[in-house]
């Protein structure tokens, strides 16, 4: 059994001294098995946009949105478990488990002590789980396959007294699911194949529909350092978007075809 212990200690002019540590475990009974676990804490320091903001309505000349100079560190403790396998000479599996706990998240106070201002503060906190599962297959020499699958719960509270009127949407704006499998395959003549699919779950505020992505690509080595490439990406779609608000102006991520040519010396 592997222990690592540390920690980063750091001073800034925001918050003062802010210590940041961790300790990890790794077990290998064998040479095809691996239990692995972490607890480790971190912060983000506050920036000048969390500090210095003011954001002025440009008709009334109203102060609408405004920094803190009171803004404290953001905090998360993570705990994280895992394991590695290899049950056979073309099978390996992966799992892992997480948890965070995130304490004193950037709030938005509506109306603030400011008067009718929205003043930025920590009065948000959240805790995810969740946990990602993947396997890799040599099918054959020349062929290999990788499936993934990503679960993430989110669950955020306000401090007592708190008058974010948004409560944390934004923040916890995220799918619950992704699934993911990839094949590559090496053919003869300098020719290779991959595809990518992809399954996001839909996003909750701004809502954005489920949705899934297919590319493809074609290489071919034309001599050693020069491969050129067919790719499509989207495939399955004239187009799509994946975040933002439900307006004409959201960015939609469109079909696309085009030919790559990489030289490498």
């Amino acid at each position: 059994m592997f222990v690592t212990l540390g920690s980063k200690f750091e001073r800034n002019d925001f918050t003062g001294l802010e210590v940041q540590p961790t300790a990890r475990a790794r077990w290998s009974p064998d040479d095809r098995r691996t239990l692995w676990g972490a607890v480790s804490r971190a912060v983000r320091l506050p920036t000048r946009i969390d500090t210095d903001l003011r954001f002025i309505n440009p008709v009334t000349g109203a102060l609408v949105l405004s920094g803190n100079e009171e803004f404290g560190a953001e905090s998360v403790v993570a705990f994280e478990a895992g394991y590695r396998a290899r049950p056979g000479s073309r099978l390996s599996l992966d799992f892992a488990a997480f948890a965070n706990r995130y304490d004193n998240l950037r709030s938005q106070e509506f109306p603030s002590r400011l008067g009718a201002v929205i003043l930025l503060d920590n009065a948000l906190n959240a805790v995810t789980s969740g946990f990602e599962a993947g396997a890799t297959v040599q099918v054959l020499d020349p062929w290999q396959v990788h499936a993934w699958y990503s679960y993430l719960h989110k669950d955020l509270s306000l401090d007592d007294g708190s008058r974010d009127i948004s409560r944390g949407r934004e923040e916890g704006n995220d799918p619950s699911f992704i699934v993911s499998a990839r094949s590559y395959l090496d053919l003869p003549f300098g020719l290779a194949f991959d595809a990518l699919f992809r399954h996001t779950d839909r996003r909750p505020f701004p809502a954005v529909r489920s949705y899934s992505r297919l590319d493809l690509r074609l290489g071919w080595v034309v001599r050693p350092g020069w491969e050129v490439s067919l790719v499509g990406q989207n495939l399955l779609h004239d187009r799509h978007p994946e975040l933002g608000s439900n307006q004409a102006l959201r960015y939609e991520f469109e079909r696309g075809v085009y030919v790559r040519s990489a030289w490498r010396f």
